[in-house]
């Protein structure tokens, strides 16, 4: 068996399900799939609009029982921010292909599912490069804002396509600045102290607040996860929110 750290990834795709409780299974709302593998340069993930409103099973890969056992420990889970991952094989065409699929909740009935195909790549270096790039041209076309950011003075790292269109900035004039720039400054204490209560066994954090756009103060949710170094210590958060309408 491949080193895990040695594979490659060489195929994303993203798709988004609603639970209908009247049929008891899931149906896709929205659905991306890399049609070029290899190339990312053209940002090439195409919305399969054929396949919005279908079961998910409609998908082969979706339709493996671990994958439903997947979707149903993520939607039944009380943890408003549940992830799993799961890998398994797929045969399709005769060709089995190695997949690592992650489910992750949005809301109450949206779950997001990440899905990626990887074979053996011995090119650690090059493995590195590819995965960054497919990963860059993946959440540039999420409808989501995406970023990353320093604990403690919050200072931006990374903004997605959508961070910076909603905020109608450049993606050099947000980096180095502090998300909390963004909230009211009655609200930093709430945010700080959901952010500092983040730790090996609590990772991950989703709450409402508001932000200050272009248009004016809208109510946000963020899911907010904390990253670690080698000694156990957060080094930087990944962050993706929306406008909920709410707060």
């Amino acid at each position: 068996m491949a080193n895990r750290y040695w594979q490659k990834i060489v195929r994303l795709g993203i798709a988004v399900c609603s639970y209908d409780p009247q049929k008891g299974g899931f149906k896709i709302a929205r659905l991306w799939i890399r049609s070029e593998p290899d190339d990312v340069k053209d940002n090439n993930l195409a919305c399969q609009e054929n396949l919005i409103g279908k079961p998910i099973t409609s998908l082969p890969v979706f339709e493996h029982p671990k994958v439903q056992t997947l979707l149903e420990s993520v939607r039944r889970s009380d943890n408003k921010a549940a992830e799993r991952t799961v890998a398994l094989d797929v045969v399709s065409l005769g060709v089995t292909q190695n997949m690592r699929i992650t489910a992750a909740k949005a809301t109450a009935s949206d779950i997001v599912i990440y899905f990626q195909e990887v074979v053996a790549n011995e090119d650690k270096v090059k493995f590195a490069q590819d995965a960054r790039n497919h990963l860059d041209a993946l959440v540039n076309q999420l409808p989501l804002m995406v970023c990353k950011f320093l604990p403690g003075n919050g200072v931006i790292t990374y903004a997605n396509k959508e961070y910076c269109d909603y905020f109608d900035v450049d993606i050099s004039q947000i980096i180095g600045k502090s998300f909390l720039d963004l909230i009211p400054a009655e609200d930093h204490a709430k945010v700080l102290n959901a952010f500092s209560a983040l730790d090996w066994d609590n990772q991950r954090v989703t709450y409402d607040y508001n932000v200050i756009t272009p248009k004016g103060t809208r109510p946000h949710r963020w899911t907010n996860q904390a990253v670690f170094n080698q000694q156990g210590r957060v080094v930087e958060f990944i962050a993706f929110g929306f406008e909920s309408g709410k707060c």
